[in-house]
């Protein structure tokens, strides 16, 4: 998993729960060994196997820190006239004097529930431009009539 989404920029997402699964199978892996640890406590005599479970479900919760650090937050793009299912992520950073950056990774649907990149935008905006950046973080997009760009007032995104 860890492979296919950091080395192919696969991103395992559902649109009817608006989340990134990846996050999800990190935080039940928690979970689980937490419960294979309290589990073998109680029902084994020999300690070696509980706390083996113990070392292990520690180790995974030290890489589950670094992993949520880097996940994605994904907005499914819902338009009826699309041809196909699309997701992004965005976020804005400040850059120098008095602008910010806007960056809007596009993602496509390949197979159910793994989405590709698709585009990435990066684009510089005033902090003048208040429209913009208000649409941005409230994310009311707006889809053009030939379904190839997606737009926040004044910065246009590709969909393909």
């Amino acid at each position: 998993m860890f492979v296919l989404t950091k080395t192919f920029d696969f991103v395992i997402f559902s649109r009817s729960l608006e989340s990134n699964l990846w996050d999800l199978a990190w935080s039940t892996d928690i979970i689980m060994g937490f419960i294979c640890f309290f589990a073998s406590t109680l029902y084994f005599k020999n300690r070696i196997l509980s706390f083996s479970i113990f070392l292990v479900t520690m180790f995974s919760i030290s890489i589950w820190v670094f992993m949520m650090l880097g996940s994605k937050s994904l907005i499914p793009i819902s338009d009826p006239s699309l041809k196909g299912n699309y997701a992004i992520h965005q976020y804005l950073y400040p850059e120098y004097h008095d602008t910010v950056v806007l960056a809007i990774p596009v993602y496509k649907e390949s197979y159910p529930l793994l989405y590709k990149a698709a585009n990435s935008t990066t684009e510089s905006v005033s902090d003048d431009d208040t429209e913009t950046i208000t649409l941005f973080n409230k994310a009311d997009y707006k889809i053009s009539n030939d379904e190839k760009t997606l737009s926040y007032g004044k910065v246009k995104i590709s969909l393909e």
